[in-house]
């Protein structure tokens, strides 16, 4: 779990694998939450899958994943590159584009995606 307070009124609260476990990408979900209430705002899932990776990252030159829910890379897209050891690039195939995460974890549009 990780919080991140948007705004005066509500807390983003990601949830996701086992930071430890470097081994999967995806599963994770955004919730937010009424700072005053504490009652959930709404919920989104990021990733469609729990996707396992092959090789370790150190034998790796790059990431990819197709699981994502959204027209772009999400917040935990990139935080996953910058925890990753060694950090590697990471391609996400959205639904329009094809994105490339840095290492440094800047994001650029790579292409479009063909249909």
């Amino acid at each position: 779990m990780a919080a991140y307070p948007w705004h005066d009124t509500v807390l983003t609260t990601y949830a996701f694998p086992d930071p430890d476990d470097e081994t999967v990408l995806g599963g994770d979900v955004r919730v937010e939450i009424d700072a005053e209430t504490g009652s959930i705002r709404g919920s989104q899932r990021l990733h469609n899958e729990v996707v396992p990776m092959s090789g370790s990252p150190q034998n790796s030159r790059a990431s990819v994943l197709t699981a994502v829910r959204t027209c772009m890379p999400t917040e935990t897209d990139v935080f996953m590159v910058l925890r990753r050891e060694p950090r590697i690039p990471h391609i996400v195939i959205a639904e329009a584009w094809i994105y490339g995460i840095e290492p440094n974890g800047a994001v650029k549009v790579l292409r479009r995606r063909e249909e």
